[in-house]
């Protein structure tokens, strides 16, 4: 058996990582934006695994993913600087880089299936 919807599985990978980002004591302590940013990010991957009948639009919900979890990440890793934090944030800050990473896995398997629907359209 063959998965033929890898986004499917990258996605959810990702939208592990930020939930478990979302219940970090270091997301915790940064306060209530960069606790809202992380849920919106974690909402936002479930939602977008779930937009499979419009690639088009599920293809621009991952790139906004990305961007945010790359805000995300910088405010984290400023605040917890700037903060003066004594836990180990940079062992933390791996779960937004997760979810950075497997967002753009998915984001590439969207494109080739995009480009495999527009061969499929090509020889009909």
């Amino acid at each position: 058996m063959v998965i033929q919807r890898w986004q499917t599985v990258f996605l959810f990978i990702a939208a592990v990582a930020m939930g478990i980002f979302f219940f970090l004591p270091v997301s915790c302590m940064m306060g209530y934006i960069t606790s809202i940013l992380n849920a919106l990010v974690t909402v936002l991957l479930l939602v977008d695994i779930f937009m499979y009948r419009n690639l088009k639009l599920q293809k621009r919900v991952a790139l906004i993913c990305i961007c945010f979890c790359f805000v995300s990440a910088a405010i984290t890793a400023y605040l917890s600087s700037v903060l003066d934090i004594a836990t180990n944030w940079e062992v933390q800050l791996v779960c937004p880089v997760v979810a950075i990473i497997f967002t753009y896995f998915a984001y590439a398997r969207m494109k080739a299936d995009e480009k495999l629907l527009r061969s499929y359209e090509r020889i009909r």
